[in-house]
């Protein structure tokens, strides 16, 4: 029996928040005119906290016998999924932007990183016991992880090193791959994974803004209206109903399987960037979207 069979919808979800998330990129980059990274943030996590405050009423009973059954594990991933993925992304790609050596190729430098999660969540679930990939699995993401470095430095690996910005931006998928992983064995006790992945969010974003010093959003009022429709965006679409898709797919899927999207998102984010800001794309854009593709395709076709 196949055992995708009936399961079709969920990566038809997934293939919905790969176009949000990399739509985002565009929006965080039009967004960075008023706000720092860490106030960004946050204010993607704000923005749905009245939302966010209802669903924990809704489901406060069942968010209370999950984290009874797991109270390390739900605190480990309120860590892991909001201020360590995104504290470490903007604090690492900060401190590349700073470093002299590295200024113009921190974008460059942070795309392939965090387009290395799908490769650190497999060896995270194989340690964990999880699940296994085959030779040709993990050649297929050998072949994913290149085309994920020839979108990002098109083509010009040249101003590439290794830097304490890189390490701190390594702690980015480094987390999420944890987290992913971590989120399994707490998605599999539980009737629904969304109750528990709300108080995820919740407790994250409130940790979160324990991290960011004052005075934070003190450009929100001069922020124009299209800027607050992109913020929404990116804090409804890309933000919550991300989690909440992705928690749904860990749990039907594993940890694998949903990960493997995450390859896709540096090229839905050229595509949005080539659409909305004008940048252009060469031959390592068509290159890097063929060898994802390809690894893709070895990944799916041998997985058991």
């Amino acid at each position: 029996m196949n055992p995708e069979r009936g399961k079709g919808w969920i990566h038809f979800l997934l293939v919905l928040l790969v176009l949000s998330w990399g739509a985002a990129y565009p929006i965080v980059k039009f967004l960075l005119r008023w706000l720092s990274p860490l106030e960004l943030v946050l204010a993607r996590f704000w923005i749905f906290m009245p939302l966010l405050a209802f669903m924990l009423w809704h489901w406060r009973r069942s968010i209370l016998v999950q984290i009874r059954m797991h109270p390390w594990r739900s605190l480990a991933l309120a860590l892991l999924g909001v201020p360590g993925y995104h504290i470490m992304l903007n604090l690492g790609t900060q401190a590349l932007m700073a470093d002299p050596e590295s200024t113009g190729s921190a974008a460059m430098m942070s795309s392939i990183l965090v387009g290395s999660v799908p490769a650190w969540t497999a060896l995270f679930a194989r340690i964990a016991g999880q699940e296994n990939l085959s030779k040709l699995q993990w050649l297929g993401q050998a072949f994913c992880m290149a085309g994920v470095v020839a979108l990002a430095t098109r083509g010009d690996l040249s101003s590439m090193h290794l830097s304490i910005g890189a390490l701190l931006v390594l702690g980015a998928p480094l987390s999420w791959g944890l987290y992913s992983v971590v989120a399994k064995r707490v998605f599999d006790s539980a009737g629904s994974s969304l109750p528990i992945t709300v108080f995820i969010l919740a407790a994250g974003t409130v940790i979160t803004s324990l991290f960011t010093p004052p005075p934070i959003f003190s450009h929100l009022a001069e922020m124009p209206m299209k800027a607050w429709l992109a913020l929404a965006f990116i804090g409804l679409i890309s933000t919550l109903a991300g989690y909440l898709i992705w928690s749904v797919a860990v749990r039907r899927l594993g940890a694998n399987r949903p990960s493997v999207y995450i390859y896709f998102i540096p090229v839905a984010s050229l595509a949005m960037s080539a659409l909305t800001l004008g940048e252009r794309l060469g031959p390592s854009t068509a290159l890097g979207g063929v060898m994802i593709l390809t690894g893709v395709f070895l990944i799916r076709r041998h997985s058991r």
